[in-house]
């Protein structure tokens, strides 16, 4: 399973509580509905600091939220390379490997492989109870 996209997964909450965009955007501080009109349609990102307000108008978690942000996992990975730049060098030889897996099948095999590193979720897997 995939997980929807941010801006789509934010039309469908903004739409499923008949808010439209003007209001929204008004609500979470942004001076322009056009910009959260482009974050819908995916050619924009939300600043990180309409997040937590954006949550509490939707009526979601901000982890809730993040489930559908690629930015979480990417400034977890870039904190990693800063640290030890030998990440980098791993993670692209996982890559270079396996190219041909999609990144589902890639977390399937590690999991397996390496089950005492704790699961990793698979891309649209909720977190377990208690992680959120």
């Amino acid at each position: 399973m995939t997980k929807t996209p941010l801006g789509e997964f934010i039309r469908e909450r903004r739409t499923a509580l008949r808010m439209t965009q003007r209001k929204l955007a008004q609500l979470i501080g942004l001076k322009a509905p056009s910009h959260l009109c482009d974050v819908e349609n995916g050619s924009r990102q939300l600043g990180e600091e309409y997040l937590p307000r954006l949550a509490a108008v939707l009526n979601v978690t901000p982890e809730e939220l993040e489930l559908h942000d690629p930015r979480a996992p990417l400034s977890q990975a870039r904190e990693l390379f800063d640290k030890d730049a030998r990440y980098i060098v791993a993670l692209h030889r996982v890559v270079q490997q396996a190219k041909h897996l999609s990144p589902e099948e890639i977390i399937r095999r590690i999991n397996t492989v390496a089950p005492s590193l704790g699961a990793m979720p698979t891309p649209g897997d909720s977190p377990p109870p208690g992680e959120t």
